[in-house]
């Protein structure tokens, strides 16, 4: 590798660093927006659905936080049957049991 190698390489990272520079925060600006108009939908959704169906919007927006703090470990669940790793499902509580059956399965093999 010579010296116009080293400078081309270079010049390439320091263009994936620009890019990069701008793409993180033009994405999440994107992200703040999209947010915000999903919870103003979500919103007058709760509020049509509790007026047609006449119940109370605090159940509904209990259960709307119900669901939404759920959503996190069900993806979380999703994605280690995706990678066939069910010990991630398993989660923090059973860290124990966890590092268990990982040493049981090892001595097995």
């Amino acid at each position: 590798m010579n010296i116009n190698d080293k400078s081309k390489s270079f010049a390439v990272n320091q263009n994936e660093r620009f890019q990069m520079f701008w793409l993180s925060p033009t994405l999440f600006v994107i992200g703040l927006v999209l947010l915000g108009g999903a919870s103003g939908i979500i919103i007058s959704s709760i509020i049509a659905i509790s007026e047609k169906r006449r119940l109370r919007k605090s159940v509904l927006s209990f259960l709307l936080i119900a669901f939404s703090t759920s959503l996190p470990e069900l993806s979380v669940a999703v994605n280690s049957i995706v990678i066939e790793n069910m010990a991630v499902s398993l989660g923090d509580n059973t860290w124990f049991y966890t590092c268990s059956l990982e040493k049981t399965n090892q001595q097995k093999s």
